[in-house]
């Protein structure tokens, strides 16, 4: 469907104190071809040995190995959960495009809530520590500032898979992780908002961005740190790991070319009405993240996450 060079081994704490090491500790990262899923194997990978796996995008990452797989076979998850024995599984591979996702509810269905139960069904056999993550699409975006115990009430089919997947991964696994990220970027990868905002500004291409849409930038290096982070402590339930800074995505828009010195004339304000996206956006998917900074995770805001992303692009130039 869609979808060694070692460091200092930092132990686990459990809540109570208790350390349980991480020497032995395999990882499996699903969805490691996506930029998220890429980040958060390279982030494990530092210190643990980790397997990350694909779909139709074959990955070639240092000191991991990369395996074929297809998350709405339930024999191929649990034959590939069997052979490594993961104790933490990382569940980023979903079906992300909300257009997509509204006009196929089958597929999006097939991937983001049967993947999502055959992955949880598998961690929880061999007994894995599940991390699954999510998205503020849960959330209608009416309110803004959301905090975990806020129930979620999404109005975009994708946003509904993703609500379903979050209950499947707590209900299979009562010790999982939900993490929920909104408008994550970085580099490098496929097209994100930000690459997409810097290629057409570099050629002097006027771009439309939405200026009623309010979300958390996310730089996906900075979400990898924080997941890493939540898996060391042994935390449980559900997290905000984006962005510290809430802005609507022109302002963002406008950032990104401030940074990159880019010409944000260039970047033309509309309205959700007028794009006419198939899918539905929520307009103020603020997610409030103090919880995550509480248990240690070094979130950033927007100007922080730029000029982290501008300096790794300008070291590999």
């Amino acid at each position: 469907m869609v979808a060694e060079d070692q460091e200092a081994r930092v132990p686990v704490v459990t809540p109570g104190g208790t350390a349980r090491g991480e020497n032995h500790q395999d990882v499996l990262v699903l969805g490691g071809s996506g930029l998220l899923g890429r980040k958060i194997a390279e982030e494990f990978g530092h210190a643990h040995k980790t397997h990350a796996t694909y779909y139709r995008h074959p990955i070639s990452i240092p000191r991991l190995s990369a395996h074929p797989l297809d998350i709405t076979d339930r024999d191929q998850v649990f034959s590939l959960f069997n052979k490594i024995r993961p104790s933490i599984a990382v569940h980023a591979a979903a079906y992300v495009d909300a257009d997509a996702c509204e006009r196929d509810r089958a597929t999006a269905h097939e991937v983001n809530v049967r993947g999502t139960d055959n992955v949880a069904a598998a961690a929880r056999e061999v007994g894995a520590k599940l991390v699954f993550i999510s998205s503020d699409y849960v959330f209608s975006g009416t309110k803004g500032d959301y905090r975990e115990e806020d129930r979620p009430d999404p109005i975009s089919y994708y946003g509904e898979t993703k609500a379903k997947g979050e209950q499947i991964a707590l209900q299979a696994c009562p010790d999982s992780i939900v993490a929920r990220l909104t408008v994550v970027y970085g580099w490098p990868g496929r097209q994100n908002f930000v690459t997409w905002v810097i290629d057409n500004l570099k050629h002097r291409r006027q771009v439309k961005v939405v200026t009623d849409q309010h979300g958390n930038p996310t730089l996906a290096d900075s979400a990898a740190e924080a997941t890493r982070r939540l898996v060391q402590i042994d935390a449980q339930g559900i997290f905000h790991i984006s962005g510290r800074e809430c802005i609507t995505r022109f302002n963002f828009a406008r950032e990104v070319a401030r940074i990159f010195g880019l010409d944000a004339s260039l970047i033309m304000p509309t309205t959700s009405e007028e794009l006419k996206q198939v899918a539905a956006r929520p307009k103020w998917n603020c997610l409030d993240v103090s919880k995550a900074e509480s248990m240690g995770c070094k979130l950033l805001t927007v100007e922080e996450g730029l000029l982290r992303m501008k300096a790794q692009m300008r070291g590999a130039a």
